[in-house]
């Protein structure tokens, strides 16, 4: 398993790789912080993946219009 240290480190090719574990060490800090307010690293992942499927949806409505747009 990687870790945010070698991360730093450097090394890494692979973009998607690299964000994975940049968002991974950042759910991991914030976990540690709000785990006394009963919010787990589990709850945050789910936060983040709604806001994901959100922001995709966002950007697909923004495709669209701008083909649409163009068709004029």
């Amino acid at each position: 398993e990687y870790t945010y240290d070698q991360l730093k480190a450097g090394g890494f090719s692979d973009s998607v790789l690299t964000a994975g574990i940049k968002a991974r060490a950042r759910i991991q800090r914030a976990a540690a912080v709000l785990r006394p307010l009963g919010i787990f690293e589990w709850d945050l992942c789910l936060l983040l993946q709604d806001r994901m499927k959100k922001q995709l949806k966002f950007q697909r409505r923004r495709a669209a219009s701008t083909r649409r747009q163009s068709r004029k």
